[in-house]
């Protein structure tokens, strides 16, 4: 039973010591989920677009913190970022972080020059920060704020 107390004991202490750490680390993990799953999308509906012949729209809500996917009529599917997170840049704490017309990215059928182009930008409260730029064809790039400047 001594044995058994001074595992536990030790467990205790090991788990209080990386406590602090994992709470650093996780506004990180879910900027990079949160911007995965918005990158996944970018993609599924540049493809979808092409694929079913209709416009496929992303829009974003900066005060509320979330997004809609689908076509201008028709289905929606919302996305709500995790708490910490929210849209903005780093540089320009007043900004909201995106750059497309009317908060919205749209995607053509027709391929080449048809779609929006812009940014959007994650960050956590910390500072930490994720952008992802589409391109006027509708392909999409990922820069990482390193504190002073985009990579």
């Amino acid at each position: 039973m001594l044995e058994l107390l001074v595992v536990l004991s030790m467990v205790a202490i090991v788990a209080a010591m990386a406590w602090p750490r994992m709470t650093e680390w996780l506004p990180r993990i879910e900027l990079t989920a949160a911007t995965n799953t918005l990158v996944a999308d970018i993609r599924w509906a540049r493809q979808k677009a092409r694929a079913q012949g209709r416009v496929l729209v992303i829009r974003f809500d900066p005060n509320g913190r979330c997004y809609t996917v689908g076509g201008e009529t028709g289905f929606q599917r919302a996305v709500h970022l995790p708490v910490p997170l929210s849209f903005g840049t780093p540089e320009d704490q007043a900004s909201d972080g995106i750059t497309f017309r009317d908060n919205a990215i749209r995607f053509s059928p027709r391929p080449g020059l048809q779609n929006s182009f812009g940014s959007v930008s994650l960050r956590t409260p910390s500072g930490q920060a994720r952008k992802i730029t589409v391109s006027i064809a509708g392909y999409s790039s990922l820069a990482v704020w390193d504190g002073m400047q985009w990579r």
